[in-house]
């Protein structure tokens, strides 16, 4: 399996030198199903080296219960998923390291939006402080605000901040754009587009009205936990 290695002349951390053309992220024939109640059933799933993949589907469709599986959240009943060659359920810790997703910012209500940033940044032993900065203005978060005092959508923008600046090979965003409104998805695309470019591997979720396949490469659209399609958006 490919691994994501730093390139020192594609600038620093933020550049990744790709090895291999097997898929960064797999998931192969996933079902879970908790006390009883069917929520995935076969779910396959293979995203490319720098691919960013909308996976849409709307309240229920299992979207989000397909991230939890892969930043290890979730132990499917059958099936497995990987991410850079590594188990996403028994090495889950390992991959902290390479794998970003936004966090919930609720269990620190009285901390500041700043605050937040650093802490996690120490659990997670990266973060870049001034590209940390930089998205907070762009995405409008004032740093001395504590999270108890945000509304949720600013409290889900700074979630996006806290796993943006991250210098991480994968990211994993659980409905990126939705409740959003056009100017703010602007602003959260520009900043997802960044990493990639940088040589991320990206995974967003989504309502099908959030628009995800005007940004996407491509769109894998899931419905009462199956896979209906995958598509192709490159021209």
């Amino acid at each position: 399996m490919p691994v994501g290695t730093i390139d020192p002349s594609a600038g620093g951390t933020w550049g990744f030198m790709l090895a291999g053309m097997d898929p960064v992220i797999t998931m192969t024939g996933v079902g879970w199903a908790p006390a009883g109640r069917s929520i995935l059933h076969d779910v396959d799933l293979a995203v490319e080296a720098g691919e960013m993949r909308a996976l849409v589907g709307g309240t229920g469709s299992g979207r989000t219960a397909v991230l939890r599986v892969l930043v290890g959240l979730i132990k499917p009943d059958v099936g497995g998923a990987s991410i850079l060659g590594r188990d996403c359920w028994t090495d889950a810790v390992a991959l902290q390291r390479q794998v970003a997703f936004p966090p919930a910012l609720t269990m620190w209500p009285g901390l500041t939006a700043w605050e937040t940033m650093a802490f996690l940044h120490r659990l997670s032993g990266d973060g870049d402080e001034g590209r940390c900065r930089l998205l907070m203005s762009r995405f409008g978060i004032e740093p001395d605000t504590p999270v108890g005092a945000m509304a949720s959508t600013e409290r889900h923008l700074a979630g996006l901040v806290a796993a943006l600046c991250r210098p991480v090979e994968v990211f994993l965003i659980d409905d990126a754009l939705t409740g959003l409104d056009p100017y703010q998805a602007g602003v959260v695309v520009a900043a997802v587009r960044d990493v990639r470019r940088e040589g991320a591997t990206v995974v967003l979720t989504g309502e099908p009205t959030d628009g995800l396949h005007r940004y996407c490469d491509s769109v894998t659209a899931i419905e009462a936990g199956r896979v209906r399609a995958v598509h192709s958006l490159s021209a």
